[in-house]
């Protein structure tokens, strides 16, 4: 079931939505490689717009999130049933549209440790999967690369 916002986006062209975005890697990163939603949340995010409202736009939704997962167990766990915690996790990049983003979303990853030992054993369970090159790096003729025996970036 899609929101009545949502319907009236899609009929007005808007079309596509966020689960789509992610996949062709077409959202804020270009290049990037972009994490992939869970499947539950992949249905649900398929009507929705894939560009933002207004400048900033993204950084005031996730900081609902963060704010009310401020000394909030019980939000903080929903937030973890429902896939918040990769979802600010995948904010942390800085994005030219939406500038405030990365700072809401440290707040709210910062806010969801604080009240959540599972939170934190989940971040600390992270591996670094691939180095991404981006082309401030290429103008310096620098190059990062995985080094899959030790785990760690090498700057080539």
């Amino acid at each position: 079931m899609q929101p009545a916002a949502a319907r009236r986006h899609q009929a007005n062209g808007g079309g596509g939505g966020a689960a789509t975005a992610a996949a062709s890697g077409s959202a804020a990163g270009g290049d990037r490689p972009v994490a992939e939603l869970p499947y539950t949340l992949k249905a649900l995010a398929a009507g929705f717009p894939t560009r933002a409202a207004y400048m900033g736009y993204r950084g005031d939704l996730v900081s609902v999130l963060a704010n009310g997962a401020f000394r909030r167990p019980l939000v903080v766990s929903e937030l973890l049933s429902g896939g918040g915690l990769e979802l600010l996790l995948a904010q942390t990049h800085l994005d030219e549209h939406s500038p405030l983003a990365r700072e809401w979303a440290l707040w709210g990853v910062r806010n969801m440790c604080e009240v959540s030992e599972e939170v934190q054993g989940r971040i600390a369970g992270l591996e670094l999967q691939t180095a991404v090159e981006t082309p401030e790096l290429r103008q310096l003729g620098l190059k990062l690369e995985l080094d899959k025996t030790t785990g760690k970036l090498k700057v080539k």
